[in-house]
């Protein structure tokens, strides 16, 4: 069942992913600069500013790091010279385009009231290539054989593993060459995906599954699912995560 994560929680959570990004170490060594979108006291952004090289003799990485919240409640204690709080909406945050290196959204995405704009705006906020690493809960599961919903103050959506695809592939965020994970028995949906430079804006209104598959924006499965049955089913789809993982939900 889903529940809520508070600041401490949610950096917990976070680790799982953030520990295997680590392990790419030229990834890691190309960033300059990282979004943190509901920033909370500073867990995520504290992890970022204090990355180093993998090698013997590690040296810091000074990953700039920008934490936006509507409400700045940065801990102090993670003050660093590396580190910048931005007042502003992730919705609509009002800050130059094209300047981060990776926009990470954990535990964020279900407060936003307009989640489709959002994801848009994170997509104009990154640079070409940039990369957009996201976590968003299941809401409405089966558990036990009985269906639970569970909808808490502020959450206003209902999340599966096919819409949150759907939002990121329309808003140009490449789902072909991306990393998704959705275990069995765990609501959260996960997804580290790149921004396509060649994307070529989409009306939200009468933009198609078939659109963003001539964009090549969806994986082999989600398309091979499109043509056979006109829409993406989440029980036709084979994906990979970061740790090489293959979440095949043809068997699930």
């Amino acid at each position: 069942m889903y529940r809520q994560l508070l600041d401490q929680d949610s950096h917990t959570h976070s680790l799982d992913t953030l520990n295997l990004l680590a392990e790419y170490d030229d990834f890691m060594e190309s960033i300059g600069t990282v979004a943190d979108m509901g920033c909370g006291k500073g867990y995520d952004l504290d992890w970022w500013a204090n990355r180093n090289t993998n090698e013997d003799a590690p040296q810091p990485l000074n990953i700039q790091c920008t934490g936006i919240d509507i409400k700045n409640t940065f801990d102090k204690k993670y003050k660093s010279p590396n580190i910048n709080i931005v007042e502003a909406d992730i919705e609509d945050s009002k800050l130059d385009h094209n300047q981060f290196d990776v926009i990470y959204a954990h535990n964020i995405l279900q407060y936003c009231i307009n989640p489709l704009q959002t994801i848009g705006h994170w997509w104009d906020l990154a640079r070409d290539n940039g990369m957009l690493s996201i976590a968003v809960p299941e809401s409405t599961l089966i558990e036990r054989n009985r269906v639970v919903a569970d909808q808490y103050s502020h959450d206003y959506y209902h999340w599966s593993l096919v819409s949150l695809m759907h939002m990121l592939a329309v808003n140009g965020w490449d789902c072909n060459d991306g990393f998704f994970k959705k275990e069995r028995n765990d609501p959260w949906i996960h997804a580290v995906v790149y921004k396509k430079p060649s994307f070529k804006k989409l009306d939200y209104r009468t933009a198609t599954w078939f659109d963003l598959a001539e964009q090549n924006l969806l994986n082999e499965s989600a398309v091979e699912s499109l043509n056979q049955f006109g829409m993406v089913r989440q029980q036709d789809l084979k994906l990979t995560w970061l740790n090489k993982r293959v979440y095949d939900f043809r068997n699930y």
